[in-house]
């Protein structure tokens, strides 16, 4: 259906919502799944505005202890990348370097999915 839709910003609103509220690991993974593949069909179709959004939840789910989840988030990330601006690309990179650990000692699956993000 990719290759026949116009508008691929409301696809993408409704994915990274579903990414964000999934609570089973194994929906999370399909959700990811299905934004890299709306990016690698329909990618030039979608906004700015679309893109961000969809790359922070990508960099959040770069950050969730399950490896599937980190993997699928980085695949889906490095083909979403192609359709940023390089200096937006410059920004997710260091959001990555950048990024706090959400306790007071940096969890190895963090530091995981920011290279994998890398």
């Amino acid at each position: 259906l990719m290759p026949l839709s116009v508008r691929v910003d409301p696809l993408l609103t409704e994915l990274t919502a579903l990414v964000l509220k999934a609570e089973s690991t194994a929906i999370k993974i399909s959700v990811l799944d299905a934004i890299g593949t709306v990016m690698s069909m329909g990618g030039t179709k979608a906004t700015a505005a679309a893109l961000e959004s969809t790359k922070s939840a990508l960099l959040k789910a770069l950050m969730e202890e399950d490896e599937s989840i980190r993997a699928s988030a980085a695949s889906s990330l490095s083909k979403l990348v192609w359709f940023l601006e390089p200096a937006a690309v410059m920004d997710a990179a260091l959001d990555l370097v950048e990024a706090k650990s959400s306790g007071g000692a940096e969890h190895w699956t963090q530091l995981c999915g920011r290279l994998q993000g890398l």
